[in-house]
């Protein structure tokens, strides 16, 4: 008798939670442009450090392995051009952080804008160098 009580037509609550996959941050700007994988369903993102898009810091970079070809690789005689680059990769991490948790895209600056995004975070609190 339960039985036939449940089965009767709209007597069946749907789950008030449905289950689906990652859907922490659903429906924000952020996750409309990243780039999903067709099979695995992995989030895919442009990990191309060496390219000034995506590293603000590449002339940091490229300054501290020039070093080293030129002194064969003495990191010691080396280390101004490796804090250098580790300051700057400390502020844009904060800015990028920043700018994630703001909501402001894109995410890491453009080219264009990054001396603008420079002045306006240098000397704020947090970002001091």
């Amino acid at each position: 008798m339960v039985e036939e009580t449940e089965k009767k037509k709209g007597s069946r609550r749907e789950p008030e939670f449905k289950t689906n996959a990652f859907r922490w941050g659903h429906g924000s700007k952020y996750w409309d442009n990243v780039k999903v994988h067709p099979e695995s369903g992995c989030r895919m993102t442009d990990t191309n450090t060496l390219h000034e898009e995506n590293n603000p810091c590449i002339k940091e970079y490229n300054l501290s392995m020039k070093c080293l070809y030129e002194r064969v690789m003495d990191r010691e005689s080396c280390g101004l051009y490796f804090d250098n680059y580790r300051i700057c990769k400390t502020f844009w991490t904060r800015v990028i952080r920043d700018r994630r948790r703001k909501g402001i895209l894109p995410i890491v600056p453009p080219v264009s804008e990054r001396e603008k995004v420079k002045k306006e975070y240098l000397g704020t609190k947090g970002f001091e160098l």
